[in-house]
């Protein structure tokens, strides 16, 4: 059976299966007073602290991270960032995550063994009997999966945008995480976890400057840390977007646009996406992307 030294030992090998770019600078090291589990630096030289959890993450679990939060608060660097990770995130614990703006991340036996596979890592492979899950931990997994029904929807493409005078996104997705909260004002119960994201930058080179996937369901939560940080200080004072929870979901940048975006002007020639609701009717910060104009669409980001 795969233990907590055994995950550990994987993902300080292969830490792409969090994010790409990290490389582990400590493994239960002392920072702030408190114990970490894996100290990481992603490739904007930034810190993420790991809390590793075999199976599935549980209520208590929540706690601990909100702490070290606190302490990193306190320790003033509000570039430093914290990340719970677990063989399973059930959907109520996501929900209480995404409500208080904590990153997370699910990383399931099946994801390890496949990685496995590819990178012809017998020797870790040997954790797994036969590349099975063990009955002990396939037990340990089937109490937290009793009557949860996971639904089998086509996935949706939606439009989310922003504007400079309020987010710096450019900088943003020079220099920041792959991950952000996103506002959801409408269509609240149609965007959902895994749906793809183009991400538009209003202004006078509008367009699209990101493709992103949707990594959690809607819920009511604080704003993250980096949108505090990238939020200009007129959207600061004119909203307190620090203080008051509302609809948002996690969005996980794919690729970046930045040097050469897919300008409004050159989707405007096209017959079908010169009608897209962004173009006509740009007020607003959730759009739609119909299945035609997600095909012609396509045909523009093929070229990256």
């Amino acid at each position: 059976m795969i233990n907590e030294k055994d995950f550990e030992d994987i993902i300080c090998k292969y830490p792409e299966l969090i994010e790409d770019g990290l490389t582990c600078k400590g493994r239960q090291i002392t920072l702030y007073g408190r114990r970490m589990d894996i100290l990481f630096e992603d490739k904007f030289k930034r810190k993420l602290i790991i809390e590793l959890k075999v199976g599935p993450i549980k209520d208590e679990h929540i706690g601990q991270i909100l702490s070290y939060e606190g302490m990193l608060l306190s320790a003033e660097n509000p570039t430093i960032r914290v990340m719970l990770v677990g063989n399973r995130v059930p959907p109520n614990i996501q929900r209480s995550l995404d409500h208080h703006g904590i990153a997370w991340k699910e990383i399931t036996l099946s994801d390890i063994k496949v990685l496995l596979e590819r990178k012809n890592d017998k020797e870790f492979f040997k954790l797994f009997k036969n590349g099975q899950e063990t009955p002990r931990f396939q037990e340990k997994m089937n109490v937290f999966s009793a009557g949860v029904k996971i639904r089998k929807e086509s996935s949706g493409v939606w439009i989310f945008q922003t504007n400079p005078k309020y987010f710096k996104m450019i900088e943003k997705l020079k220099h920041g995480s792959d991950m952000d909260t996103w506002r959801i004002m409408r269509f609240r119960r149609e965007i959902k976890k895994g749906d793809t994201v183009l991400v538009w930058i209003a202004g006078h080179d509008a367009g699209i400057y990101a493709l992103g996937e949707v990594t959690s369901h809607p819920v009511e939560m604080l704003a993250d840390r980096e949108t505090l940080l990238y939020s200009t200080e007129e959207y600061k004072q004119s909203y307190p977007i620090s203080q008051k929870p509302c609809t948002r979901a996690w969005v996980q940048y794919k690729k970046k646009f930045i040097e050469k975006p897919i300008l409004k002007e050159h989707l405007k020639d096209n017959s079908v996406l010169k009608n897209l609701p962004i173009i006509r009717q740009p007020q607003g910060t959730n759009f739609r992307v119909t299945k035609e104009e997600w095909e012609e669409l396509k045909k523009f980001l093929s070229a990256y």
